[in-house]
Order: structure tokens, then C-alpha cells, then sequence
């Protein structure tokens, strides 16, 4: 019995090992995303422009944790159905979830032209930086669908 446990043990840690890497690999690499983007545009465009990209980056975060939800619960529960033998459930539900972060991402990037500025005008309190501000919005919006189905892992 105690040699199954560890067994166990062993094989749990390596798959929480296989999972655990590359979400943080890609959390980094989203995160090291805003950051890049922000020193280039700093450099290049000058501080204003810098400013509307740090005042916009709450939303960026807000769309990529919808895919984060999304995309990595789905995942989960298509494990557990995985891990109860039931593979016809969790190729439905790994299906449902690719078609509903699919759509949620399609609607926030067809939302983009007509939410970007009155939500950019939000945060930056119609200052000066609300053009630049909804512009960077508008592309992060834009990109949406591909950043949230980028979450999803088979």
C-alpha cells in the first residue's frame, strides 16, 4: 500500500510539474510583454505615451485573466473528467470551453471600437492621455481572441 502511495505521489508531482511550468512560463511571458512594451514606447514615444499604456494596462490584465479563467478551468475540469475515465466528457467539455473563450474573445475585440475610448476617458478621467490611452486599448482589445485562446492547453 505504501509503495502505491508514493507511486502516486510521484506521478502527481510530475504532472503538476508538466502543468505548472509553462503557466508560469506564460504568465511571465505576457507579463514581460507589458513590460517591454512599455519601455519601448517610453524611449521612443516619450513619457505621455508611456502613461496612457500604464493607465490602460488594468484592462489588458482583465482581458487576459479571462483567459486565464476560461482557458485554464476548462483545462482543469477536462482533466477531472480525464482522470475519471470519462474521455467523451472531457472532449465535449474541452470543446465547449475552445468555442466559449473563442466567442468571449470575439466579442471583446468587437467590442473594441465602440467600449476602447469611453473606457480609456474612465481611467484617465478625460485628461490628455485619453486618445492615446483608447488607441492602446483598441489593439490590446483587438487581440483578445488570440490571447485567450492561447490559454487553453490539451
Amino acid at each position: 500500500m505504501e509503495q502505491m502511495h508514493q507511486r502516486n505521489e510521484r506521478l502527481i508531482e510530475n504532472k503538476i510539474w508538466k502543468y505548472l511550468l509553462p503557466g508560469i512560463m506564460m504568465s511571465l511571458a505576457l507579463q514581460l510583454g507589458n513590460i517591454v512594451d512599455t519601455v519601448f514606447v517610453g524611449n521612443f514615444l516619450g513619457t505621455e505615451a508611456m502613461s496612457a499604456i500604464t493607465i490602460v494596462l488594468p484592462m489588458e490584465t482583465l482581458i487576459q485573466v479571462t483567459g486565464y479563467c476560461l482557458g485554464m478551468g476548462g483545462s482543469i475540469a477536462a482533466g477531472i473528467l480525464l482522470g475519471r475515465r470519462n474521455k467523451e466528457g472531457a472532449s465535449q467539455l474541452f470543446s465547449l470551453t475552445l468555442w466559449i473563450t473563442v466567442v468571449v474573445g470575439l466579442v471583446i475585440a468587437a467590442a473594441a471600437p465602440f467600449l476602447a475610448m469611453p473606457i480609456a476617458d474612465a481611467l484617465a478621467k478625460g485628461g490628455s492621455l485619453n486618445i492615446p490611452a483608447g488607441q492602446y486599448l483598441f489593439v490590446g482589445m483587438l487581440g483578445a481572441p488570440v490571447i485567450c485562446s492561447c490559454e487553453i492547453k490539451k
